[in-house]
Parts: C-alpha cells; structure tokens; sequence
C-alpha cells in the first residue's frame, strides 16, 4: 500500500514538474516579460473567441419590415415578394451560413397551422441552387469563399494557440517566431474573408431580403475586433521572440563571465 501511494505522489509529481519549473523560471523574470507572457495567451483566445461567434452567428445583416403591418405579413395565395418563403412577410436575421424568419418559434407553428404550404423558418445559402449543374451566382459564390475563409483562419488560430503553449511553457523562440505569422496569416485570411462578404452585399440583398428593408448587424463590425487582436497577437509574439533572445544572450554572457571567474579563482587558489 505504501509503495503504492509512493508511485502515485511520484507520477503526480512527474506530470507536474515542467509546470512547477515553469513558475519558477516566471518568477525570475521582469514584469514586462511576464505581462507578455500573459497577453501571447489573452490575444489569441479573444480572437478565436470572436471569429469563432461571428462565423456561426445571424446577425450579419437584418430585415425589416414596416412597423404598421405588426410585425408579420400573411399571403394567403403565396405571392409574397420574401424569397425565404412565399406565404409570409416577416423580419429577417441572415447569416454567413443559413437565414432565418425573426418569429418566435410559438408564433411560427401558429402561423403554419393556419398555412399548410409554409416552407420551413431557416433556409442553408448552398440549398438555395440545388442543381449544381448550372453556374451559381455571383454572391453566392464570394459567400462560399468567404465561409471558406472564416473558417480557415479558426483553423489557423487553434493550431497557433497549441504551438504557442509550447512555445511559451519552453521558451523556444522559434516556435513563437513561427506563431507570430500564424497569426498574421490568420487575420488576413478573416479579412479577406470580411472584404469578400462585402463585395457581395448589393446582389445577395437582392435575393435574400427581398421584400424587406436590409440593414447591417453587428458580425462585421466584431469580426473586424478579432481581425485586430489577431494581428496584434503577431505583433506581440514577435516582440517577445525579441526579448527572449536577449534574456538568452544576457544569460549567456554572464554564464561566460561567471565560468571566466571560477576559472580565474582556480588558477589562483592552484598556485
């Protein structure tokens, strides 16, 4: 039993040793080595948090209609001018991905009991053209490269986060150096992605939102914050790449002095 519990204290001890070295390496550092430290893992988590909410999220651009008509407007012989469904006027939420009817979900199964023909309250862009034979839209096609580009930079962001974790707990600089165009890779492949969903505004409006008054929503706006603090987080991690490298010389300078007077003191006490 006692030898048992001496193995356990041993393994946890063994799995927790780079972490206890690693603290005590932080110890010895100056303040502002440690404040980057903390900022290379704040920045990137604040980006892939933002992005990753953006990429999913409806409120890209918004429908409205007029206040008069109470909100929601019923067609009775399918005519009407809102390509998300041809019964219902009704306000929009859309985003990179689907769009969606504004009704609550109470409010929608009442109004499709009344209507047997209503279509379903959500609708995916890449179904809105099932034959893929023909050529697709010009604003479908740049939302495809922009999703694409979305979600590439996501990608981007957690493989440059687990390669920084390393980087930071053993100080290679290397792996930080390399970390700091991930990121910058990143944020140009979010932007790029912004610039594209943006170039397409006008004709997706026109087929989207027909029949409703299109207005933005706060995703770009955000998404352009997580484009910034990526972009900020490879300008820090090359900074700290830069301090560690002197930390490296200047240890290694007084190593060499250190040694220098050791050998010095030897010869001294030799003779």
């Amino acid at each position: 039993m006692c030898i048992t519990q001496k193995l356990l204290c041993f393994r946890i001890y063994a799995d927790f040793a780079w972490l206890k070295d690693f603290l005590r390496r932080l110890g010895m550092r100056n303040p502002w080595l440690v404040l980057h430290y903390v900022a290379s893992g704040l920045l990137p988590s604040l980006s892939l948090l933002i992005l990753s909410l953006t990429t999913f999220s409806l409120s890209w651009e918004k429908g409205v209609i007029n206040s008069t008509h109470g909100g929601v407007v019923i067609f009775k012989d399918g005519e009407s001018p809102l390509f998300l469904n041809p019964y219902i006027l009704a306000p929009v939420n859309s985003g990179l991905l689907k769009s969606c009817l504004d009704l609550p979900d109470e409010r929608y199964e009442r109004v499709r009991m009344e209507i047997p023909g209503m279509q379903e309250k959500c609708v995916y862009h890449t179904d809105i053209y099932p034959n893929h034979t023909e050529m697709q839209p010009r604003w479908l096609r740049l939302l495809v490269k922009s999703i694409s580009c979305s979600i590439t930079s996501l990608i981007i962001i957690c493989g440059a986060i687990v390669l920084g974790l390393f980087g930071v707990v053993y100080e290679q600089s290397a792996c930080l150096l390399v970390d700091s165009v991930l990121y910058l890779l990143a944020s140009g492949s979010a932007s790029t992605g912004l610039l594209l969903y943006w170039f397409g505004t006008r004709e997706r409006q026109e087929v989207l939102l027909r029949g409703v008054q299109p207005s933005p929503g706060w995703c770009p706006t955000l998404s352009w914050v997580g484009v910034v603090a990526s972009t900020l987080s490879s300008i820090q991690l090359a900074y700290l790449t830069r301090l560690l490298n002197m930390e490296k010389q200047i240890e290694s300078t007084r190593l060499s002095v250190r040694m220098k007077v050791h050998a010095k003191r030897w010869r001294t006490n030799r003779f």
